[in-house]
């Protein structure tokens, strides 16, 4: 989606409202986390500083389906965020229009969380002689490890 910034430059308007929704193809996520977008709306405006660059102000919010990382279960993961920066000249082309997408897409990219489970039940995954335990449980089972780490400690 692109955005015409001559009116900003001839100085025709002071900033240009942005209020739309955003969709992004499964293609065009591949190679993150991240196995769709939906609902991506994105609302704020641009406008030239005193320096007569381009700033952005801008919210956006919606949904990512992630692969839980634990059941391995499709999951929802809601975000929303600000974007205010300066954008960088390499984000405009000669025509002076801004791809609105690229810009939304570089800051969804780091909304996407390290990790992420909806699991609240972790005895459901077990098998022949293993169990997944939380922080907790591990705190209180007998690690044999525990001697060798003291020893790191000391030295």
């Amino acid at each position: 989606m692109l955005i015409d910034l001559g009116p900003l430059y001839s100085h025709v308007v002071e900033k240009i409202n942005v209020d739309t929704d955003v969709s992004y193809s499964k293609d065009e996520v591949s190679g993150t986390k991240i196995k769709d977008l939906v609902d991506v709306h994105v609302k704020g405006y641009f406008f030239l500083d005193s320096n007569n660059e381009v700033e952005a102000n801008l919210d956006y919010s919606g949904t990512m389906i992630l692969e839980d990382d634990i059941s391995l279960e499709e999951v929802k993961y809601p975000f929303s965020a600000k974007i205010s920066e300066k954008l960088e000249e390499n984000q405009e082309n000669f025509d002076k229009n801004l791809d609105l997408k690229e810009i939304l897409w570089e800051n969804i990219v780091l909304e996407i969380p390290l990790k992420f489970t909806t699991v609240k039940n972790l005895e459901e995954f077990n098998g022949d002689g293993w169990k997944l335990v939380s922080e907790d449980e591990l705190k209180g089972l007998n690690n044999p490890f525990k001697d060798l780490s003291e020893k790191f400690k000391e030295e």
